[in-house]
């Protein structure tokens, strides 16, 4: 698949943040492997991704970029959540950070860093479906949510493809996004332990 020159350059500007990233979603294949692990995963990630998701559907320019509900996938969050036992996740701890964008183009920056954490989701649902089969069989079309990466490859060529200060904006924000993100995990960890 080609990508676009933006959303390869925004990897390399990011990459010191993707190990942290990738090692918060793969944390349940280091732990003893129980529904519960994986219910307590999805509520951690449902945390930061619901209010996340609220604040990116108020910003006025994005939709005419992307489908910002296609890639949230809040609604495959729940559900597998509901399927899982957990029928009001919005009841559990969420993510408080302010969650404000300047610009599109800061607003792209944290939906890349939505997109980047689908990069461990094959590798997370082939770990768990044969350690956690009914589980799995009804709980994870989250996990297996086909990545978007074109269309926000498409969207960053598009916004901020040949402008250098609007790139330099998708990358603060992505930034900041990581940072949050890591941030919100450990915290959240730490009430589950």
């Amino acid at each position: 698949m080609c990508e676009s020159r933006a959303l390869a350059r925004l990897e390399r500007e990011t990459r010191l943040s993707h190990a942290e990233a990738e090692a918060d979603r793969l944390s349940v294949m280091t732990s003893s492997i129980a529904a519960a692990t994986y219910r307590s995963l999805l509520v951690r990630i449902h945390g930061f991704e619901a209010p996340l998701a609220e604040a990116l559907a108020g910003v006025r320019d994005l939709a005419a970029h992307v489908d910002v509900a296609a890639h949230t996938r809040i609604e495959l969050l729940e559900a597998d959540l509901g399927a899982l036992g957990v029928s009001q996740p919005h009841a559990h701890a969420r993510c408080t950070d302010r969650m404000a964008f300047a610009s599109t183009a800061v607003a792209l920056g944290w939906l890349y860093v939505l997109e980047h954490n689908r990069v461990v989701h094959p590798l997370l649902e082939r770990y768990l479906a044969p350690r956690l089969p009914e589980p799995m069989a009804t709980a994870s079309a989250y996990l297996r949510s086909p990545p978007r990466r074109r269309e926000l490859g498409a969207a960053l060529e598009d916004a901020a493809g040949s402008d250098e200060a609007a790139f330099g904006q998708v990358v603060y924000g992505a930034r900041f996004a990581f940072r949050s993100q890591r941030t919100w995990y450990q915290r959240a960890q730490q009430h589950v332990a």
